[in-house]
């Protein structure tokens, strides 16, 4: 039963994605803390820090498929951290004895940090794709809008400029706040390259300005 947010079935994708909950999902952490532990096995033998066939047989039974889940879900509440757990059912996966090279030198800490970069980098990869597909989105909507009528507004911040920008919106057209601090040239540069013919304001500020 979802007790988060980012887990639950109403609320979960206004706060995430399916493809960033797999990827900080117990399954991919799991996968990441195995292509660590395969990927230190194999470059210790190419060094010969192991034997290369003890190498060879670690990197192979790194797969996710023969981690027993349920095994290392109650080893982690035992523990209180799930590379324990993990290491020990690799290790005995392995043939001939050649599991206690598994995790040579490294550090629970090793494999939990770098998980999580690997992680993060899956995590930041789905972020790029998204403000990519915004960028381009954004683009499409410069380009279609490009002729809309620009009205420009010249009131200083209060209930009534913001009453006027909606009162636009809902005209259908588009609404350029003019920065009365920015003196004549810079409002005057605004006009010009909006291409806005007319201002609305009010006769009181005006009158003050």
């Amino acid at each position: 039963m979802p007790s988060t947010a980012i887990d639950s079935s109403l609320f979960g994708n206004a706060f995430s994605s399916e493809p960033m909950r797999k990827v900080f999902s117990d399954e991919n952490r799991i996968r990441k803390y195995l292509q660590f532990e395969a990927a230190l096995a194999t470059v210790q033998g190419r060094l010969g820090i192991i034997p290369a066939d003890a190498a060879a047989e670690i990197a192979t039974n790194c797969a996710l498929d023969k981690i027993d889940m349920d095994k290392l879900r109650k080893d982690t509440e035992r523990i209180g951290s799930p590379v324990l757990g993990l290491v020990q059912q690799l290790a005995a996966a392995c043939r001939d004895g050649l599991g206690e090279y598994c995790h040579w030198g490294a550090t629970t800490q090793d494999v939990t940090d770098t998980a999580t970069i690997l992680q993060v980098r899956e995590a930041l990869d789905l972020v790029a794709s998204d403000l990519a597909a915004i960028s381009g989105s954004l683009a499409d909507l410069a380009r279609r809008h490009r002729d809309t009528p620009m009205v420009g507004l010249w009131l200083p911040p209060s209930v009534g400029g913001a009453l006027a920008n909606a009162a636009v919106a809902m005209l259908g057209k588009t609404s350029v706040n003019l920065n009365y601090t920015s003196g004549p040239d810079g409002i005057k540069s605004a006009i010009r390259q909006c291409g806005i013919r007319h201002i609305l304001t009010s006769r009181l500020f005006t009158k003050r300005m």
